[in-house]
């Protein structure tokens, strides 16, 4: 029994290959620009002052980044439609789960490089503003 490979199928559905990579840019796009808008936010709330605040930012980010994304998508396109009745198309829960997911490991990508920078550089760059402008750290 042998079996010859034929590109006929692939040369048949370019236009549907094509329709798919589309789709998969514009979700890409759309939850890249969701999910830096709000990593940069809940990264910038884990350098408030306030307790309540910084817990959030921690708590989200915490769960967010241990829930597979693959659980995460079933879970909004199949179970938030019977416990809340919200009927959500697949193109925008793609874009919710990949921008919750994108914005966790990003808010925690940029609590680390923010605290990477030495206190000695920190302070210098005060010294250096005559301006006295708001800094993120403290």
């Amino acid at each position: 029994m042998s079996y010859g490979w034929s590109f006929n199928v692939i040369y048949i559905n370019i236009p549907v290959f094509l329709k798919g990579l589309l789709v998969s840019v514009e979700i890409l796009a759309a939850s890249m620009i969701v999910g830096t808008i709000i990593g940069l936010a809940v990264s910038i709330l884990l350098f408030y002052n306030n307790r309540l605040l910084r817990w959030f930012s921690r708590l989200y980010i915490t769960i967010v980044r241990s829930i597979p994304l693959l659980m995460l998508l079933i879970w909004v396109y199949f179970v938030f439609p019977i416990l809340f009745g919200i009927n959500i198309s697949a193109f925008s829960t793609a874009v919710i789960c990949f921008s919750l997911s994108l914005s966790a490991f990003l808010a925690e990508s940029l609590r680390s490089g923010i605290e990477s920078v030495p206190v000695n550089h920190v302070d210098s760059a005060r010294k250096a503003d005559k301006r006295n402008r708001p800094t993120i750290i403290g």
